[in-house]
């Protein structure tokens, strides 16, 4: 197909789970190729039967000849869509990160304090408060998006971000940098959101790696955004050649890198615009509808002037009656018309419409128990990753004498750009070999026991430091062998960390009905924004709590590695009482 593949129309006939009831109504209803207008959702390609995914999916990969299980083929992902949600992913985490570099010195030219603390204290507000306004909304726009689609849900993020960003540019004291964070957490729910349409134009044969691409172009945007941020802030002073004269950019240092990452949003949005196709089948569903009513009240208008038009009788009794029968039978073809048409497309399709409108009352009533576990699992998830990213560089930094490794900064930031290339190695072409031979919670399982492993080994890297430095004399060699034992413990991390962030992304969106999709992803998203607010400050606590003068094994640098450790090996055990048939693929 040219706009969806073939995954996108199965998740249109069998995403709903009261498959036998015919809950949206489109046995019969959607029968044309979904190759229209972008917007126009009432086209979908014809299938000579209906049955469910898990049917399918259990037909293929139950099926065996001569003895040998036969592999499903996987299905071509739709590649307008996928480039399009691909621009969505890869300019929020790059408005959102952009600010790193020069936040600090954003602050500090608003003049609010010469304590470097309390300067530090105002970057963790503006950093936060976006995390926290994405909180409060993040199940909203879910529920707008199961109410009136994917689509225009991900078009008012992009613009929001595009809008927020310039707005921070133009930031010239906290309150306004405060409030211009604020206003693009509000308006932004599009990861969540992304997520339900990865999930509905995909299906289990693809839909690792459509989530491979998704982590992916995250992680493209989380490199890119520090990385122009730095680059492009204080361009009079970077590039005097080219930006000497220009007054607006030296009255707004950081609006240059602010407004690039806004043309990435804007352009994502004109794409989108034009091209994104909703996803949503209870909205397909309710187009189909609209656009059929249309047609009827057409037809029915186009026989009542023929009728009109060709009663030529004098007798005006006669007339009368001749068009007040036909009326009539307008009335009558149209009621049976309708009857056939709700026969056909099913009687559920106005309770369907209604049923998540009442669950809608409370959100989380729209979450059921196998959803609430793996939002529970990603929640864990996220906290003990954030707290290990917040506090690596603190213990890479810090000298020895305070419970660090003593290294330098540019000795880091070549660690972190090699473990960047190896994580998008693996999101992109080891996640979706590996999705072949194991399941997406065997493979969650795999990355917690390496969080657990890594976790607590982790703080003995002091240890092996002197032990490298009293047992062999050569600098180079000294360098070489510890850089070897860190390297191979962060990238077992960051491959743990690849498999876990994939797989629980899939594993929550299996989890939910196609009617709450958008609920649970937004319910989950929210849930992820709570954590991201609030982890980098526990993190920073906790390792502060832990260099105290005086603290002894466990209480020094080990303490907080043994926690986030402890949470892991709890999440591990969360993951067993997660039903195994909601996995994707692989061998469960």
């Amino acid at each position: 197909m040219d706009g969806l593949s073939k995954s996108y129309t199965d998740s249109i006939y069998s995403n709903d789970p009261r498959e036998d009831t015919n809950a949206l109504g489109l046995t019969h209803s959607i029968n044309s190729n979904y190759s229209g207008s972008p917007h126009d959702s009432s086209a979908v390609e014809p299938r000579p039967r209906k049955m469910s995914k898990a049917s399918l999916t259990s037909v293929f990969e139950d099926t065996e000849y001569n003895g040998l299980s036969v592999e499903p083929t996987p299905t071509p992902l739709p590649r307008l869509q996928m480039f399009i949600i691909s621009i969505i992913l890869f300019s929020e985490p790059l408005t959102s990160t952009i600010l790193f570099p020069f936040i600090y010195f954003m602050i500090k030219d608003f003049h609010l304090s010469d304590d470097e603390k309390e300067i530090g204290a105002y970057a963790g507000w503006i950093t936060s408060v976006f995390f926290l306004a994405q909180f409060s909304t993040a199940i909203q726009w879910g529920k707008i998006s199961d109410n009136h689609g994917r689509r225009p849900v991900l078009l008012t993020g992009l613009i929001g971000n595009s809008i927020s960003a310039c707005m921070f540019g133009l930031s010239k004291n906290l309150w306004w940098a405060i409030g211009a964070r604020a206003f693009c957490g509000i308006v932004n729910g599009n990861s969540g959101v992304a997520r339900s349409m990865v999930s509905e134009i995909t299906d289990s044969t693809n839909r690792a790696k459509a989530f491979s691409i998704f982590g992916f172009c995250w992680g493209i945007g989380m490199i890119a955004g520090p990385a122009l941020g730095g680059y492009l802030s204080r361009p009079v002073e970077g590039f005097p050649e080219y930006f000497g004269d220009n007054e607006f950019l030296k009255e707004y240092p950081y609006f240059l890198p602010c407004f690039v990452s806004s043309i990435g949003s804007f352009i994502g949005f004109l794409i989108g615009y034009f091209y994104l196709n909703e996803t949503n089948p209870l909205t397909i569903a309710k187009n189909i509808e609209n656009e059929k009513a249309k047609q009827d009240e057409i037809r029915e208008s186009n026989d009542t002037s023929s009728i009109r038009t060709n009663s030529n009788t004098d007798n005006d009794t006669e007339r009368l009656l001749s068009a007040d029968h036909q009326t009539s039978s307008a009335q009558t073809y149209k009621t049976f018309s309708n009857a056939n048409d709700l026969d056909a497309t099913g009687s559920q399709s106005t309770k369907a419409e209604e049923e998540p409108k009442k669950g809608y009352l409370n959100a989380l009533s729209s979450v059921s128990r196998d959803s609430a576990l793996l939002i529970l699992a990603y929640s864990l998830f996220g906290f003990h990753s954030m707290v290990f990213d917040e506090i690596l560089p603190l213990y890479f930094l810090a000298p020895t004498y305070a419970g660090g490794l003593g290294s330098t900064s540019p000795e880091f930031a070549k660690a972190l750009s090699i473990l960047g290339i190896q994580q998008l190695i693996i999101q992109f072409f080891v996640y979706p070999r590996l999705s072949r031979s194991f399941s997406t919670l065997v493979m969650t399982r795999f990355a917690l026991v390496a969080f657990v492993f890594v976790y607590f080994l982790f703080p003995e890297l002091s240890t092996v430091k002197e032990w490298v430095n009293m047992a062999i004399e050569d600098e180079n060699t000294k360098d070489w062998v510890f850089r070897g034992v860190y390297m191979s413990l962060l990238f077992v991390r960051y491959l743990g960390n690849c498999l876990a962030f994939t797989s629980l992304m899939i594993l929550v969106s299996n989890s939910a009905p196609a009617e709450a999709l958008g609920t649970v992803n937004g319910v989950c998203q929210s849930c992820l924004s709570l954590v991201r607010a609030f982890a980098p400050t526990i993190g920073g606590t906790l390792w502060s709590i832990s260099l105290r003068t005086g603290s002894g094994y466990p209480f020094d640098h080990h303490m907080v590695y043994y926690i986030i450790g402890t949470l892991a090996f709890f999440g591990l055990l969360q993951t067993y009482s997660i039903p195994a048939d909601i996995a994707s693929r692989g061998r469960r």
